[in-house]
């Protein structure tokens, strides 16, 4: 009977299999790392996108607060004209100048907000994005501000109905259609002469006269909101440049 004698494999050391075990977690690991970094430098890279683009709108906010602020320091003395023209003893003379100063009052003013960017970092939850904190605070406060002025356009609204109502008592519907300006929708040409108000009821001019007395008033809190979110504009426009290197 033929005997087959068996080969024994050496038995491999402990430190061989540490070695290996050591060998697939730093594999593991650095894959791990590689991952980490890549995702790291792709969310930066969406955080310049997404700076750069609130920067874009920001500019605009500039542009468009300065234009509303312009446009509402006129309104007031719009109004204050109005007011003055109706005390007048010559009212009903200078009818014209009437006409002017009231229809400048009717438009309702509202400041177009640029605010797309804020909205995807909101909506999408993209505002951890934005790593530094401070930045990302001041974006919120500025969001904040822009909110709460516009629930006071919608508040200014109502007293605008109301004086457009009280006018059509007062003014002639087909002058004041012939002084609208074909170009500018801000811009209102004056009647070339005198045309006679509609009344001379004094009770409905005293209504006019209240009416753009409190127009006057709501629309002064309005324009120095304005220039409060001016000023927070060029504050939020001017830290991200700095914090982003950015021109």
């Amino acid at each position: 009977m033929e005997v087959h004698s068996h080969t024994h494999t050496e038995r491999k050391k402990f430190t061989h299999y540490l070695w290996e075990f050591l060998m697939l977690f730093l594999a593991v690991f650095c894959g791990f790392l590689a991952e980490n970094q890549r995702e790291h430098l792709v969310e930066h890279k969406r955080e310049k996108q997404y700076i750069q683009n609130l920067l874009q709108d920001l500019k605009r906010d500039s542009t468009a607060l300065a234009q509303e602020t312009r446009l509402r320091k006129r309104r007031s003395m719009q109004a204050d004209s109005l007011i003055m023209e109706l005390d007048s003893t010559d009212k009903i003379i200078n009818t014209a100048n009437i006409y002017l100063h009231a229809y400048y009052l009717t438009p309702l003013r509202i400041f177009g907000y640029s605010n797309v960017t804020i909205e995807q970092l909101k909506n999408s939850g993209s505002m951890r994005l934005i790593k530094k904190e401070n930045v990302a605070n001041r974006i919120a406060s500025y969001d904040i501000e822009v909110h709460l002025y516009k629930l006071r356009e919608e508040d200014e609204s109502d007293i605008l109905q109301e004086y457009r109502k009280a006018i059509c008592f007062l003014l002639n519907a087909r002058v004041m259609i012939a002084m609208e300006d074909s170009i500018s929708p801000n811009i209102y040409n004056k009647p070339e002469t005198n045309v006679p108000l509609l009344t001379k009821d004094p009770a409905i001019l005293n209504q006019v006269k209240g009416l753009a007395a409190q127009i006057h008033t709501r629309n002064e809190v309005l324009r120095k909101w304005l220039e409060i979110l001016l000023r927070k504009n060029d504050a939020l426009l001017g830290l991200l440049k700095k914090e982003y290197h950015l021109k």
